[in-house]
């Protein structure tokens, strides 16, 4: 089974090294960042998400000294046994359903 995502990850322009990790720090106007070398443990922001609040993730850049890189990722997912993996069947039904459901089942609904 293969799987495609699309997502966002900050890389600074000097090192070369991928955000891994961000903190305000408390009652100061700083904050701390970290990097590594490897994307694996780099911060990431699904694409829509980015483009959705893009100012605010510019300020950021500009903050880190950072450049924003859009990643392709394909994922091929195996048993480890190496055979396809089942599909997982997952109701239509939404969540809110789904809570409502509950709730009534707690609070003796009219099912």
């Amino acid at each position: 089974m293969k799987q495609t995502e699309t997502f966002i990850v900050f890389r600074d322009k000097e090192s070369g090294r991928f955000l891994n990790e961000y903190k305000n720090n408390e009652d100061v106007l700083s904050f701390a960042a970290g990097y590594k070398k490897e994307i694996q443990p780099a911060l990431f922001i699904p694409e829509r998400y980015f483009e959705k609040d893009k100012e605010k993730y510019d300020g950021l850049l500009q903050a880190l000294g950072a450049e924003p890189l859009k990643v392709e990722a394909e994922y091929t997912l195996t048993t480890l046994d190496g055979e396809e993996p089942e599909e997982i069947k997952v109701s239509s039904q939404s969540k809110a359903e789904m809570l409502f459901d509950a709730l009534g089942d707690i609070f003796g609904g009219d099912d």
